[in-house]
């Protein structure tokens, strides 16, 4: 029987390839059409999954990546709703750019996280910037208990009041790679609003 790392497939996928693997597996969502026209939250879920595994493998999700994934919006968005659809792609990254920003001077989120999102967000329309701002906070929750559960922090969540400084305190050294949490929002999102 062979060690996992002598399989050369294991050696080949190190590093940042590895942030290749989700949206390779939900490429056959997002190269569904419907009635000839580009799906945007498909192709908003392929960008998302590539960004949420970056940021698992390297804790950082890259401008180059971000600023792809809003030009790419930008464009799906404008051919599918000509020049109305390129003012929507516009103002629906400027407007969850501002929200984000006020987060990122905040403390509370990346800089790198905070672009992700604004560049997602040129995939939908204004009118759902805040359910998805909503859907991405509920996915980073739930994400922010599994690893204060994972890293035995919960118990000391559930014991103290409910304070800033005191969460702060049990969060404190635990990061997460929010990425993950974008891509669970965008999920969540385009669930809600497409079934």
């Amino acid at each position: 029987m062979t060690a996992l790392n002598d399989i050369k497939i294991v050696d080949a996928m190190e590093g940042r390839l590895w942030a290749v693997l989700p949206a390779a597996i939900g490429l056959s969502y997002v190269s569904n059409h419907s009635a000839g026209a580009v799906l945007p939250s498909g192709w908003m879920l392929f960008w998302a999954m590539i960004m949420a595994g970056h940021d698992i493998n390297c804790r950082r999700i890259p401008n180059g990546l971000t600023a792809m994934a809003a030009i790419l919006g930008i464009l799906i968005t404008t051919a599918n709703g000509g020049f109305s659809g390129l003012i929507q792609a516009f103002f629906s990254g400027g407007v969850v750019l501002i929200m984000m920003a006020m987060l990122f001077f905040m403390g509370i989120i990346g800089g790198g996280d905070a672009k992700a999102v604004a560049a997602l967000a040129t995939f939908i329309p204004v009118s759902d910037c805040f359910s998805f701002l909503i859907c991405i906070s509920l996915a980073g929750g739930i994400q922010a208990l599994f690893q204060l559960i994972i890293n035995r922090r919960f118990y000391d969540l559930v014991l103290l009041r409910a304070s800033a400084k005191n969460w702060r305190a049990v969060g404190a050294g635990i990061t997460l790679p929010y990425g993950l949490a974008i891509l669970g929002g965008s999920l969540l999102w385009s669930m809600y609003t497409y079934f």
